[in-house]
């Protein structure tokens, strides 16, 4: 190991590089499984021994399960697939044989250099995680999120001016996708902007376009209508009345919804149709009868990062270049990094807790209790934004989770009707504005 440590990494391929990426860069446990691996190469491991390993190595008072199915998990379906790792067989003390795995000596000074990165960043940049950042590899295509998010981050990086979407997909040459390109880095953006690491500006305001019935009831896995908002309760009353198959304009539609309730709040029906159809993200009772309308509303607007995101996004996409291409001091700073983390319990911790608490799956499962937690909050307090949302979880029932998925429960509760949304000055010598939330009046 120290051999190598000495050594000058040299430049990694892109192919090495952008599979890493979508194998093993954007999940931090299976990132640290990685390093685990990759710096002990002259010897192989099975699952439940890395776990286990893994569970000793963090902070006590920090420490989170780890199952080995997870690690077998993360070694069959993703850092084997990308060269990570060869499997392997090993023999117990008592002859029994079991799968394992271990380090592919191919380019692993650069993985290695990869993951001390990733690892590294994780702990610098503790409100972003490369969940978010990369999204999930599973695809029906051949083309993984994280290499398109990181090229398309670097478009953005690089550019002075902002890029619409039919400009990006230019700029990125379709990123690899074969069918709608268009759509699918329209896709990308939307997903991003959720997450509020870019933003989208429009110039146009006067944006109507058509949209047709296809659908005239109502239907959601979780809701009833009644449990709704005013908005969508006259909104889908001006469907049933309109009927499948009827086409108007936006605005159109959302006068009949006035003549329905004149009290609801058109400005903000009118925007949630507008996101709902253009993003494909709501209201699939209604279809926009161009078929290029997908990107018409994203082709005016401006994509950009966030200010929050701005500065974790660069070092981001600046760190992986200086592994890729082979600087030397970088990557060799990394590599020595990664194995500094698997030898630090805190590191391993945070990097663990990390993964549980930005992951979709763990969340949705909590889901219910959040709903619970966070009425009480607002209830408690009369008004909340996503920051102090997050504060009162982790302060009153310690539990520590993303913003993104705070502002997510936030937002569903919104549109159940269980709170209000509007807006609050957080630094009025600035003009500054946040998303705040409160009971129904």
């Amino acid at each position: 190991m120290s051999s190598m440590m000495q050594s000058e990494v040299p430049a990694v391929p892109d192919g090495v590089v952008f599979n890493y990426l979508d194998g093993a860069a954007n999940h931090e446990l299976k990132n640290l499984v990685a390093i685990y691996y990759l710096s002990q190469p002259d010897e192989a491991f099975a699952a439940r021994g890395v776990a286990r390993d893994l569970r000793a190595r963090q902070d006590p008072e920090l420490s989170w399960d780890i199952k080995s199915s997870s690690v077998t998990d993360y070694c069959e379906r993703s850092l084997e697939p990308v060269g990570a790792v060869l499997g392997t067989e090993i023999r117990t003390n008592s002859g029994k044989k079991l799968t394992a795995w271990q380090a592919d000596p191919e380019h692993l000074e650069g993985r290695l250099a990869l993951a001390g990165f990733f690892g590294d960043w994780g702990l610098r940049w503790p409100e972003l995680s490369v969940q978010q950042a990369y999204g999930n590899t599973t695809s029906p295509t051949e083309v993984r999120s994280p290499r398109v998010r990181h090229i398309l981050y670097q478009a953005i990086l690089n550019s002075d001016t902002a890029y619409s979407i039919a400009e990006l997909t230019k700029v990125l040459g379709g990123a690899g996708y074969k069918s709608s390109p268009e759509v699918a880095i329209a896709n990308q953006v939307n997903a991003l902007t959720t997450l509020g690491i870019l933003s989208k500006t429009s110039n146009r305001r006067d944006y109507d376009p058509l949209v047709q019935v296809v659908r005239d009831e109502f239907e959601h896995s979780s809701f009833a209508l009644g449990e709704t908002t005013a908005e969508n309760q006259a909104l889908y009353g001006a469907i049933g009345r309109l009927g499948v198959g009827k086409t108007v304009t936006i605005n159109q539609l959302v006068e009949a919804a006035q003549e329905m309730d004149d009290s609801i709040d058109d400005a903000k029906l009118r925007s949630y149709i507008r996101q709902g159809v253009t993003q494909r993200n709501g209201y699939p009772s209604l279809s926009l009868v161009n078929p290029e309308a997908p990107s018409v509303f994203n082709e005016q607007s401006q994509i950009s990062l966030t200010e929050d995101a701005k500065q974790p996004i660069a070092e981001l996409v600046s760190g992986v270049e200086s592994i890729k291409s082979g600087t030397g001091e970088a990557a060799n700073m990394y590599a020595g990094r990664a194995k500094q983390i698997l030898d630090t319990p805190h590191d391993v911790s945070v990097l663990i807790a990390k993964s549980r608490e930005f992951s979709p799956y763990v969340n949705s499962q909590e889901r219910d209790e959040t709903n619970q937690q966070l009425e009480t909050i607002v209830r408690d307090l009369g008004s909340v934004t996503t920051d102090v949302a997050r504060e009162e979880l982790l302060t009153r029932f310690g539990r520590k989770l993303s913003k993104p998925f705070v502002r997510e429960v936030l937002n569903d509760l919104v549109y159940t009707g269980n709170l209000f949304f509007g807006t609050a000055t957080v630094e009025p010598h600035q003009n500054v504005l946040v998303n705040s939330y409160t009971l129904p009046k």
